[in-house]
């Protein structure tokens, strides 16, 4: 669920340890279903762990790597499920954490969005390598100050709206990064054209919601809230949750992708 998700990623740490990636490894060289039932399922049964120390990180950075950039067989797959898990732990570190741990982490997003921008050379339709560079871009510039990285993620997800016009997850993901630079017009033109897309996905609705949240947009809360709530009474409680962020948490873009 949508804020659910959030809240288990940023609160309450535990003491859990990342798996070892070297299963990843050698499921490089097997099928993704391999990959996927080996390191994934353990990956999301612990949420990959919100506390890990930095001999830890030592260790899974090079089993990172070969696991991007070695065998081809679901390479692809790879990339995309361990772009996912390095943003994850990105929101889920407490800042002392991640300031610790901070040349390991950006050297971990930039071989994941190295491992992206292989896989959408190769193949430029592919929506989820699309949105998950947007969000590691945005994270490092949260987290890490990489002025450049709006400006690319803002091009990339362009480049996947050129390909994939009609696709509202990838409209969904420009928007928010348009939102993070600030370029509240064209963002908010980007959710509306994503729920004229499909008025009866709730996922627009909901991620139009979060947009106004984040800008503490109250007037426009009030008269976007009732609307939502009838078309998606289920979303009721998810939306309550809103309360307990902070609207200038990074975390909150993951919404949007």
């Amino acid at each position: 669920s949508f804020v659910s998700t959030l809240t288990q990623t940023t609160s309450s740490p535990t003491t859990a340890r990342v798996p070892w990636l070297s299963v990843a490894v050698v499921a490089s060289l097997l099928l993704p279903v391999a990959f996927y039932h080996s390191v994934i399922f353990p990956w999301q049964a612990n949420r990959t762990g919100h506390i890990i120390d930095s001999q830890t990180m030592a260790e899974r950075r090079p089993l990172y790597e070969a696991s991007v950039f070695g065998s081809p067989v679901g390479r692809d797959f790879r990339r995309v499920i361990l772009a996912g898990e390095t943003a994850k732990l990105l929101v889920g570190l407490d800042e002392e954490r991640r300031e610790k741990l901070r040349e390991t982490l950006d050297a971990e997003s930039a071989l994941a969005l190295r491992g992206l921008s292989d896989t959408l050379e190769r193949s430029p339709s592919y929506v989820r390598a699309h949105n998950l560079s947007g969000l590691l871009l945005i994270l490092r510039h949260a987290y890490f100050g990489d002025e450049a990285a709006l400006s690319r993620a803002q091009e990339i997800l362009e480049q996947g709206v050129g390909v994939n016009p009609r696709n509202q997850t990838i409209l969904l993901a420009l928007a928010g990064v348009r939102l993070a630079q600030e370029a509240d017009t064209e963002a908010f033109a980007l959710f509306d054209r994503a729920i004229e897309l499909e008025p009866d996905a709730q996922e627009a609705w909901v991620n139009k919601v979060v947009a106004l949240f984040i800008r503490q947009d109250q007037a426009a809360l009030d008269a976007l809230m009732p609307q939502a709530l009838e078309r998606f009474p289920g979303i009721a409680d998810e939306l309550k949750k809103l309360s307990g962020f902070d609207p200038q948490n990074p975390a909150l873009y993951m919404y949007f992708f």
